[in-house]
């Protein structure tokens, strides 16, 4: 027999809350310390930008008794106290799965080959629409430059290979697998919101350890039916994260937790790789896994620490300036020893070195502007009456999204940011006039108000276009220099 599926799509999303609360899901629900994600959303808003944020330091949230009806009028409430959430409006997270093709054979019994499944997913994605995040994308494919590994647009992202054979003719019933998975390269841009709300999602499901379901559970009689797997290939998987912590849990840091260590670490581009498996005889599907979580993540934290610690922020820009240096050095010093000439290396190492002191540079630079526009932003709202929307789109919108594509866009977005506030603020100060006018009638307190008013938008509001404008241009080459940049914001930024 032989299936062929070509070309489908899925699309899984995820809520938060419960569509019903029935029989036993209400007392393995009340046996959790559940955290509501709108309580960490309460602890720390969102800033005007995901590169200029604070760490908060918070105890754990209130459960059970402590969190009752006062906290969401809306929720239903359990014998025990406990408070189940109703469905949420707007999905938290949505996997999307496109093209996927899927060729299955079955074979006859007197075939050494039982059965045979091709599995390839061109793309993953994991979209992030947590509010409080102003990431766009939880889990891609990595954007890889033409000198790495160039993906073409017809590759997947996921190849697996399942092969079901019969060792014995005599008893084709006892068969054996033979599995071969090949992933692409991955990126993540993890904020801490969405991961808090994937934690508890993939939590509720889980009976906790030692109730009685899980006693059951683990008291069953286990059968001598757990597949076989002959071999086990999985290669080598590059992955690159960015984290966006936003608070810490102290008690869980005092009770051991080492894992809220990582809270305090903003990550950007750190690297490591997922190296290649190979596992002969292995049975069951836990004990697979097991295996290969033991592979991984002991090589890990001995041998790719160091390319973790160059993802924290402020070290990346040293470590990449410190590889272009390097390079300069090492690649001649290569170059003479395989062809006997030095030019040639010579000329990549500068070319590596230049490239990396540039981007390193211009990124700084840019992260500078956006600062200063956000401090300048910030004293315009505390000095004028002008106040951003707090429950609006523009709050989870980062000042890095929506980058220009090359010099050109750069430029030109530099000068419509330029033009737009100086014209904001030729507007309040001819306005002014006409304000004072409307409010003489009122009394010269309102009247000078009035004036004092357009005076920090006067001042500010140039001064506020000309940072975005600098930012929008130093964008603009840094794209220029490397596109990847610009596609590595397109993924990761809400539009």
């Amino acid at each position: 027999m032989h299936v062929n599926i070509q070309d489908f799509s899925l699309s899984l999303r995820l809520f938060d809350g419960f569509d019903f609360v029935i029989g036993d899901f209400v007392s393995r629900f009340q046996s959790y310390a559940v955290i509501p994600l709108n309580l960490y959303a309460s602890v720390n808003q969102p800033d005007d930008d995901s590169d200029i944020n604070s760490i908060s330091a918070v105890e754990e949230p209130a459960t059970g008794d402590e969190y009752n009806e006062s906290t969401e009028p809306s929720a239903t409430k359990t014998s025990a106290s406990r408070t189940i959430e109703p469905r949420s409006s707007q999905c938290r997270i949505q996997v999307n799965v496109s093209k996927v093709n899927l060729v299955a054979n079955l074979f006859p019994t007197a075939s050494q080959w039982a059965s045979e499944l091709q599995l390839s997913v061109a793309l993953i994605e994991v979209i992030d629409n947590v509010k409080t995040s102003m990431w766009r994308k939880f889990l891609t494919t990595m954007r890889l430059s033409a000198e790495e590994r160039p993906i073409s647009t017809e590759s997947s992202m996921i190849v697996l290979e399942l092969l079901k054979v019969r060792p014995d003719l005599a008893s084709p019933d006892v068969q054996e697998i033979r599995l071969k998975v090949h992933v692409a390269p991955l990126r993540f841009y993890v904020d801490q919101d969405a991961l808090t709300f994937i934690g508890h999602f993939l939590s509720y499901g889980n009976p906790p350890p030692g109730s009685e379901t899980a006693a059951s559970k683990d008291s069953s009689p286990r059968f001598n039916d757990d597949p076989f797997f002959q071999i086990c290939t999985i290669h080598a998987i590059p992955v690159k994260i960015d984290y966006k912590p936003k608070h810490v849990n102290l008690g869980s840091l005092r009770d051991g937790n080492l894992l809220e260590v990582f809270n305090f670490m903003p990550l950007e581009g750190a690297e490591m790789t997922l190296n290649h498996v190979r596992l002969n005889g292995v049975r069951g599907v836990e004990k697979l896994i097991s295996l290969i979580r033991n592979q991984w993540l002991p090589d890990v934290t001995k041998n790719q620490y160091h390319r973790v610690v160059k993802g924290l922020s402020g070290v990346k820009p040293v470590a990449n300036i410190g590889a272009g240096i390097a390079d300069l050095i090492l690649l001649p010093w290569r170059q003479y020893q395989k062809e006997g000439r030095v030019l040639r290396g010579l000329e990549k190492g500068v070319k590596s070195f230049s490239r990396a002191a540039a981007i390193e540079t211009l990124s700084l630079g840019t992260r500078i502007a956006v600062t200063t526009q956000a401090i300048l932003e910030g004293a315009e709202e505390t000095t004028t009456a002008r106040k951003k929307n707090s429950f609006g789109d523009a709050q989870n919108r980062s000042k890095l999204s929506e980058q220009p594509r090359d010099i050109r866009e750069g430029m030109e977005l530099a000068y419509q940011s330029l033009s737009r506030n100086v014209g904001d603020a030729v507007k309040t100060v001819i306005d002014a006039p006409a304000r004072r006018v409307q409010h003489d009638d009122g009394g010269g307190g309102r009247s000078a108000a009035a004036v004092a008013q357009a005076v920090p938008v006067a001042i500010l509001r140039p001064m506020i276009g000309a940072t975005e404008a600098v930012s929008k241009a130093l964008l603009g080459i840094q794209n220029t220099i490397d596109p990847t940049r610009k596609m590595e914001s397109d993924d990761k930024y809400k539009d």
